[in-house]
């Protein structure tokens, strides 16, 4: 007897959990699942025809990732197969109106702001830990709209690594309860976004990992605003 082959999990899938088991506190896709990358084209952008997922990488960060691109292989952007409603778009919306996440871990996202917005998960009412890894679609806009709604008062910890397309760091400012920060490979992180989230004064761990427009002026402010401080490093290699 042939055993029934396993069920992928695709966006669909996942949507249908979610909606399901909606009182979740948890949720780790970092990497997210390889089937669950599909992502319905706009009709009026050429990116239907892009060959490979890796759409906002350069040559340099497609090396890098060549373990990643073996493992999952090519996801052109394509409509979900027949009897499927959900792609990755639909899926970053869902993650948004769960109403217990407290800890989201995201990693791997391929494309740009350009074909994916993530800014939805922003929307979820008691989010407090916010992991970003490899988010191609996270840039400065991106990054403002999530923290400038209902996350700037509540967000507690925040980790962006190797974040290649935020630009720039302003809305850090945003974050007034901001307690934790984990920053790692970021040309754009400079001294007056420490010093902008410095001022509320609330943060205790602070770890700089790779960013070269750091100095000792905006770890100083930390030090000096932030009472409670317990950790702060920063690593440059």
């Amino acid at each position: 007897m042939l055993a029934k082959p396993a069920r992928q999990l695709d966006a669909d899938t996942l949507v249908n959990f979610l909606n399901q088991n909606n009182q979740l506190i948890c949720l780790h896709l970092c990497p997210m699942p390889r089937q669950c990358l599909q992502l319905v084209a706009a009709s009026t952008t050429s990116a239907i025809n892009v060959p490979t997922a890796f759409l906002g990488f350069t040559k340099q960060e497609i090396r890098e990732r060549q373990r990643y691109k073996e493992e999952n292989g090519n996801i052109p952007l394509r409509r979900p197969k027949k009897g499927k409603t959900a792609d990755l778009q639909i899926l970053i919306g869902q993650i948004g109106k769960m109403p217990k996440l407290r800890t989201l871990w995201l990693g791997y996202i391929p494309y740009t702001s350009h074909f994916l917005d993530i800014s939805p998960i922003g929307n979820a009412a008691e989010l407090k830990h916010l992991h970003l890894k490899e988010c191609m679609a996270l840039d400065g806009n991106c990054l403002k709209s999530m923290l400038g709604g209902i996350l700037k008062d509540q967000l507690r910890q925040l980790s962006l690594l190797n974040c290649q397309r935020l630009e720039e760091f302003s809305a850090l400012s945003l974050c007034t309860c901001l307690t934790q920060l984990d920053i790692e490979k970021s040309k754009a992180l400079n001294d007056e976004a420490l010093k902008g989230l410095a001022q509320h004064g609330r943060l205790r761990i602070v770890r700089i990992n790779e960013c070269p427009k750091v100095h000792d002026d905006g770890i100083l402010s930390i030090v000096s605003e932030c009472s409670a401080l317990r950790e702060v490093q920063k690593i440059i290699l």
